[in-house]
This record gives C-alpha cells, structure tokens and sequence, in this order.
C-alpha cells in the first residue's frame, strides 16, 4: 500500500480519481485536464476504494451510465472515510431526476458527456475547492474537541 500524500504535491498537482468501466471515459478525462492533474484510473468500487484508502484522492468523476456503474455504492462507501472526496458523476443524459437524485446522495456535481473542457475544469476545480473547505473545517473542528476535551480534564 503507498503512504498516503498530501491533496496537493509542493507543485499543486492534484490527484483526481477517473471512476468507470469504459476505458474511453478515462481518456476523456485525462484529455480535458492538463498536466496540474494526476488522474487514477478504476473500474470498480473496490479498486476505487482502494486507491482512496492509499492515496489522498479529493475528487472523483465517476461514470453513471454504464450497467456495471455502480456509482451509489462508492458514494456510501466514500461518505464512509474520514476525509471522503467530492464526487462528480458523468453522464450523457444529465436530466432533472439525475441531477436531484445524486445532489441530495451527496455528490458535489454532474456534467454531461462529452466534456467541454471549460466545465470539466470549473466542475473539477470547484469540487476539490469544496473538498479543501470541508476538511478544514473538520480538521478544526477535531482540534476544538481535543482542546475542550483537554481543558475539562484539567485539575482544578
């Protein structure tokens, strides 16, 4: 198993998590995003979990059309890990029930295929945005414990 790495390197590459069972879906997504991404690549929940559990992945694009997408079950799985990545689903229908469906599940986006480039990247960007906010916030949040937790265990 690698050592987990921080969201970003010192360069600012991002790690981006392509989930699908059509290679294709992949290269759309490694062509719409330039070189400040590093795109993983799985085809299956449990290897998308495992490349999570790895390595400190903040965004995933997941497929939703396929029959074997199974993009439900890796949103529960990832609303389950302690810093879970923002996830934005892909489809070549991206109607109202989609859309409503997978926002109130807790996905952060949906795009339609094929990607613009512009809305891969604003959708993208925006996510690990949202991902950075949240994880600080919980971060800080887990600090205010310990101290309140600390200070109540005080003597005196």
């Amino acid at each position: 198993m690698k050592n987990r790495r921080q969201d970003t390197d010192p360069d600012g590459v991002i790690q981006v998590l392509s989930y699908s069972s059509d290679a294709v879906d992949h290269i759309r997504v490694e062509a719409g995003l330039d070189s400040r991404w590093v795109i993983y690549r799985s085809a299956s929940v449990a290897e998308a979990v495992d490349a999570l559990q790895a390595t400190a992945i903040p965004v995933i694009i997941a497929d939703s059309d396929s029959p074997a997408s199974r993009w439900r079950d890796l949103l529960e799985r990832i609303q389950q890990l302690p810093e879970p990545p923002a996830l934005i689903l892909a489809s070549w229908l991206a109607d109202e029930r989609l859309w409503a469906e997978a926002l109130n599940l807790g996905a952060y986006d949906v795009l339609t295929k094929p990607f613009e480039r512009h809305e891969l990247i604003r959708s993208v960007t925006g996510a690990w945005l949202h991902w950075h906010s949240l994880r600080d916030q919980r971060r800080r949040t887990l600090r205010d414990r310990r101290a309140v937790a600390q200070w109540n265990a005080a003597p005196g």
